[in-house]
């Protein structure tokens, strides 16, 4: 778009009662005409001469190269889909792993706790031990107590509990099946 400056308006060097005045010469160069673009009327001096959107022209849609993009997401799609699901089923186990363990070593510490105290027997520990593997609904673990019967003030105790992982797996992959999970607390006998 082509502006007009001040040196396009015409100018006139005579003297004499048809010529200018300085002042009349600045009004009319400032005034609001000089920077109006070249052939625009006064009524379209406001409005821009850019194409309005719907006299541009719509972009052209390629519709045989849609058709060929169609099966790419469905290849993508059937290619992710198989490692997601494997994604997700390994952090149900490695999770069921993880709450099952915490439960063992809980249940071995309280077994534990009530071994050292004076007065405690074999099956009050075991009682202890199935009482929070019950709660835990953990099943099919095996738990020992040694040396409890000949052990001393001051002796360690050992509590041991382990559990096959093939007994307590939600899985339907069964990734740790060969897997025992254990846990052992020592603590000093009071």
């Amino acid at each position: 778009m082509a502006l007009r400056r001040l040196t396009d308006t015409p100018i006139s060097c005579s003297s004499g009662p048809d010529a200018l005045s300085s002042s009349a010469l600045a009004s009319s160069a400032l005034s609001s005409s000089a920077l109006a673009p070249l052939g625009a009327s006064r009524s379209h001096r406001l409005t821009s001469t850019r194409p309005r959107p719907r006299d541009r022209k719509p972009a052209t849609i390629d519709r045989p190269r849609k058709r060929r993009r169609r099966g790419a997401a469905l290849a993508e799609f059937a290619i992710v889909l198989p490692i997601f699901i494997m994604l997700v089923f390994g952090i149900i186990e490695i999770g069921r792993a993880i709450m099952v363990q915490q439960i063992i070593t809980n249940g071995a510490r309280e077994g534990a706790r009530r071994a050292i105290v004076p007065g405690a027997t074999d099956a009050k520990v075991e009682a202890v031990v199935n009482q929070h593997m019950a709660a835990g609904k953990v099943t099919g673990f095996s738990q020992s107590v040694t040396p409890l019967a000949s052990a001393e003030s001051g002796d360690a105790i050992t509590v041991n509990v382990s559990v096959p992982y093939s007994e307590v797996s939600w899985g339907v992959l069964n990734w740790l099946s060969g897997v025992t999970l254990s846990a052992e607390v020592v603590m000093r006998k009071e």
